[in-house]
């Protein structure tokens, strides 16, 4: 009589935030040599790193459609820092080239005008002149 072994056992492993993005499957068997395990699409990591799990631990690959979304939110929360910082950093160059009689945009001398003769960017503060000294100052 041959003996029995018990069917196959499937396991889907899912993982990603928020959205579920990569997922894999684990089939154990039972052999008369102790349990088996088949991996699809995942790779198993080594038990012995992170401690004794009665079950293997592994890293599921194969794409979801959670990763298009993961990655656009991802994406825009890293990328915001970085145009805050270009904005703010635009406006401090525009500010010291001002104070320098310069235009804001390209930097080209346009002491006293309105207008840039360069790019024909409007000029719309004065350039801060030195004050001589027989001005008096103002109270």
């Amino acid at each position: 009589r041959l003996k029995r072994h018990p069917p196959s056992r499937w396991t889907e492993i899912a993982s990603g935030w928020p959205l579920k993005s990569f997922k894999g499957a684990i089939r154990s068997d039972s052999t008369p040599g102790g349990l088996y395990y088949a991996y699809e699409w995942c790779i198993p990591l080594d038990r012995r790193a992170i401690g004794a799990v009665p079950h293997p631990v592994v890293f599921p690959f194969r794409p979801m459609p959670g990763l298009v979304v993961n990655a656009a939110l991802y994406g825009t929360v890293c990328m915001i820092p970085l145009f805050v910082a270009r904005s703010g950093h635009r406006r401090r160059k525009a500010a010291r080239r001002t104070r320098r009689g310069l235009c804001p945009a390209c930097a080209y001398p346009v002491a006293g005008l309105a207008c840039c003769p360069e790019c024909n960017t409007r000029i719309h503060a004065e350039p801060h002149a030195p004050r001589s000294p027989a001005t008096p100052r103002e109270r």
